[in-house]
């Protein structure tokens, strides 16, 4: 997931589901992550996985890659308030 730059580099990232699973048995998925830079533009993501246990059978599992994550930091909108034009008396001159 993209985001917009807010100074952090914090990623959000989606765990997805698992599968691949033996029979019954269940397992959760949880991740957070963080970007290479906190900048504006196209980012790497690295992203730590935890595996939650269903059925008691973690240990019989792993991940495979979770590397090449890409996401984009998008640039901040920003808004000028109180800008004015002030008059003046004609004298030939802008």
């Amino acid at each position: 997931n993209g985001k917009t730059y807010d100074g952090s580099t914090a990623a959000s990232i989606q765990a997805g589901t698992v599968a691949g699973l033996v029979g019954n048995e269940t397992l959760g998925v949880s991740a957070s992550g963080t970007f290479d830079n906190a900048n504006a533009g196209t980012r790497t993501a690295t992203a730590s996985y935890a595996l939650s246990d269903g059925t008691g059978r973690a240990s019989n599992y792993t991940l495979g890659d979770t590397t090449g994550l890409t996401a984009t930091i998008a640039r901040k909108a920003l808004s000028i308030t109180g800008s004015r034009a002030t008059g003046k008396t004609y004298d030939g001159t802008t």
